[in-house]
């Protein structure tokens, strides 16, 4: 009874222990987070480092580097050594005489052998090209993973910054209709306006602190997308770098043309190189189906000796009388195998074939996708332009209606909308600045200009 209170008393302290750690280590980690903010940088490095695709690309990568590593050894002679031993019961051929014997004997055999393909219809040097051509090809596939994987990371990471703008523009709102709260019950008090002005703003206070909340939400939604595409677990303490926009440099859409974009894509694109690499690849592999159609040539040559028990020289004497030694030249002629020859070079022109097709819808995926972005880049800066234009008129008239309100002019109705408008503008403002910078990263990197902020 003693010892199960004792454990139960231990146990209960083992418990607080681990609560005490658990929550020590949640206050310290948490306090880290809060400390460290992501920038851009790090963001697209850590996703790049925990990316699973890219870590299957690159032991991918790996098993065909291998792959050429063993062609290349193709190349190399084989060598090879053995030996045996053999007990002989009751009757059997004496080694040394040739007749047979009735008694139980020992022997020993021993041999070295070496053969080389001196001519195998090239096939050995086209399996090298072809692995160096698929090595280069994963690489440039592993490179275009990568690429994708940096882009999404930027635009993730943009629409974090876009989900700030649209919460500091809400509170804003949220302060701004609290203050024409305050002023409105001022006003009312003083008998200026009707208590109905004052019910009508305090609905609008309502609305913009239910249109907070909701960006709030947004903006946590987006952190957790920019986690999740750098592979981190989600933290609620998560923030990144905000950098300043106001400075970005964006070039004016009138120095580009998706044609220009598209002839520099072919360029910079891996994707690109690597479906041409792949066409290159598949066309060294009908070379290597044709070459089974040649003559094969090769070298062996060896050397081997015996040793029994029941010889009359010493071991090292019967080794040396018993040595053979042996040099031979095998020539094999492909004369008929039931079509398979014929077949495999079928299929590596069919293979030939529906590579160029990928190739060539590679190239023209590219050449659309380009259009489209550079469409969209025309028509969100021309958004841009005009939703500012828009900013400066609708402020014109909120400032107006403000004035005209807080002196009785207007109804709190009126002054709402030319408010609201106001609000909206500001909104659209923010989604169209960020719409164009998503624009611009997807054609830079299309023409493979480093993506920054």
């Amino acid at each position: 009874m003693k010892t199960s209170l004792t454990w139960n008393i231990n146990k209960i302290k083992m418990k607080r222990i681990l609560l005490i750690a658990s929550l020590t280590c949640f206050i310290t980690g948490s306090a880290i987070c809060q400390d460290k903010k992501w920038s851009l940088t790090e963001c697209i490095d850590h996703a790049l480092q925990e990316n699973t695709s890219i870590k299957q690309g690159q032991l991918s990568n790996d098993v065909t580097a291998l792959t050429l590593e063993q062609s290349k050894a193709n190349l190399i002679p084989t060598l090879s050594a053995s030996g045996s031993q053999g007990f002989n019961f009751g009757r059997t051929v004496d080694p040394h005489t040739n007749t047979y014997v009735s008694q139980d004997n020992i022997t020993n055999n021993f041999s070295v052998s070496s053969s080389y393909n001196l001519f195998t219809g090239f096939q050995t040097l086209n399996t090298i090209k072809m692995n160096e051509l698929n090595l280069k090809s994963g690489t440039l596939d592993l490179e275009k993973t990568k690429k994708d994987v940096t882009l999404n990371v930027t635009l993730a990471y943009l629409q974090v910054l876009y989900a700030y703008e649209q919460v500091e523009q809400a509170k804003s709102q949220v302060e701004s209709t609290q203050s024409q709260v305050d002023k409105t019950q001022i006003l009312v008090n003083a008998g200026t306006l009707p208590i109905g002005s004052l019910y009508t703003v305090q609905s609008q206070l309502a609305t913009d602190k239910y249109s907070e909340v909701n960006a709030e939400n947004q903006l946590s939604i987006s952190k957790v997308n920019l986690m999740q595409l750098m592979e981190l677990p989600v933290l609620p303490v998560f923030d990144v770098v905000r950098p300043d926009l106001s400075s970005l440099i964006i070039e004016s859409s009138n120095k580009l043309n998706s044609d220009s974009i598209y002839l520099k894509a072919l360029k910079v694109q891996p994707d690109i190189a690597s479906a041409e690499l792949k066409v290159s690849s598949a066309e060294t592999n009908l070379k290597i189906s044709k070459g089974a159609l040649y003559p094969r040539l090769s070298l062996s040559t060896g050397i081997s000796s015996a040793y029994s028990n029941k010889g009359t020289a010493v071991f090292e004497q019967q080794l040396k009388d018993n040595l053979s030694e042996s040099v031979r030249l095998n020539l094999s002629i492909p004369i008929f195998s039931q079509k398979l020859l014929s077949t495999n070079i079928k299929k590596s022109r069919i293979g030939i074939n529906s590579i160029q097709l990928t190739a060539l819808d590679t190239r023209n995926q590219l050449r659309k996708n380009i259009e489209q972005a550079f469409e969209d880049m025309i028509a969100a800066e021309n958004n841009f332009v005009a939703v500012q234009n828009q900013l400066v008129s609708t402020e014109t008239s909120y400032n107006d209606s403000k004035r005209k309100y807080e002196l009785g002019m207007i109804t709190a109705t009126d002054y709402l909308i030319a408010k609201n408008n106001y609000s909206t503008a500001l909104s659209n403002l923010i989604h169209a600045k960020y719409n164009y910078l998503f624009t611009i990263k997807i054609l830079d990197f299309y023409q493979g200009n480093p993506i920054k902020l």
